[in-house]
């Protein structure tokens, strides 16, 4: 069989995702996606050195597409193929289409003929028949048990996704709850605004917590967690979350809301979620929840 991937090299989940799945399935060839100004940080086109790799922006032409797909049996890509269509080209090539699909973004109607596989097994309800969960595996090599006696300091890592998905608004909002002394460390992905004015200032007090957010370049991503002893991510909705994998995969215990998948992943301490509120998105309508400020610092004492 003869693999093609479609790939990111930025900064992004899915840049990280595609290097990680070219690295460990070396597939044939890889269509690699250049996204100019829409690139989240910088990108790293070397990442896939030594492959065969044919270059496209971020809307694929048709030249690139044949070139890609050129002998080919099957190509597997994560949410998106950076062309409305792309599938039907695929079924014309005689090349399986396989989509990593995320169910807030999942547009079956634009892909053209393909097969939808899930990271978990979030939302599935909503899709007729039996569907494919296909986990996302983590480098533990990169990641690495660590062992905690201790909880200093704690990390957040916010989502310029929408509506505030990891909770970054909600995280700032425990603040003056918290009774014990901490330190909370904000991660900002790389070519993102801090999402709230407050963080702008790049380190601060509130109460019983201090703060950072370092604006800073990382080399790598597994650099986001250095010193790192727990992750605080009460995210609001999702499946898929790379930052409460690759936390686990280092052993720190994550502070979330009890939402289903994440509520039934190890080393989670929950908090009630509250207030749904119905949201629209590129999938449908979804369902994006939060916490009262009181029950998030309680977990935060706990820990």
């Amino acid at each position: 069989m003869k693999l093609g991937l479609i790939a990111r090299s930025d900064q992004s989940g899915l840049g990280i995702q595609s290097w990680e799945f070219a690295r460990h399935i070396r597939p044939d060839r890889i269509l690699h996606i250049g996204m100019g100004p829409l690139a989240r940080g910088r990108e790293h086109p070397g990442w896939y050195d030594g492959f065969d790799v044919v270059e496209a922006g971020i809307q694929v032409d048709k030249n690139a597409a044949a070139r890609f797909l050129d002998g080919l049996d099957l190509v597997f890509t994560a949410e998106g193929t950076y062309r409305d269509g792309f599938g039907e080209l695929c079924a014309r090539a005689d090349v399986t289409l396989v989509v990593q699909a995320n169910p807030e973004l999942y547009r079956p109607e634009i892909l053209g003929p393909h097969l939808p596989v899930f990271p978990t097994s979030w939302e599935l309800g909503r899709y007729p028949g039996e569907q494919i969960v296909l986990p996302v595996p983590v480098d533990r090599g990169r990641l690495p048990y660590r062992h905690r006696k201790k909880v200093e300091p704690v990390r957040h890592v916010a989502a310029p996704e929408f509506k505030d998905r990891n909770g970054t608004e909600r995280v700032v909002a425990a603040f003056p709850h918290v009774e014990e002394p901490c330190r909370v460390v904000f991660h900002v992905p790389e070519g993102v605004d801090p999402p709230l004015k407050i963080l702008r200032h790049g380190h601060g007090r509130v109460g019983n917590v201090e703060w950072e957010c370092p604006r800073r370049q990382i080399s790598d991503y597994w650099d986001v967690y250095d010193g790192a002893d727990a992750l605080l991510l009460p995210r609001r909705y999702g499946g898929l979350s790379l930052p409460m994998q690759e936390a686990t995969s280092l052993g720190m215990p994550i502070v979330t809301l009890d939402l289903l998948p994440q509520s039934e992943w190890s080393g989670t301490l929950t908090v009630p979620a509250t207030g749904p509120q119905s949201t629209r998105m590129k999938g449908g309508m979804f369902d994006v929840w939060g916490c009262e400020p009181a029950a998030l610092a309680s977990a935060m004492d706990a820990l």
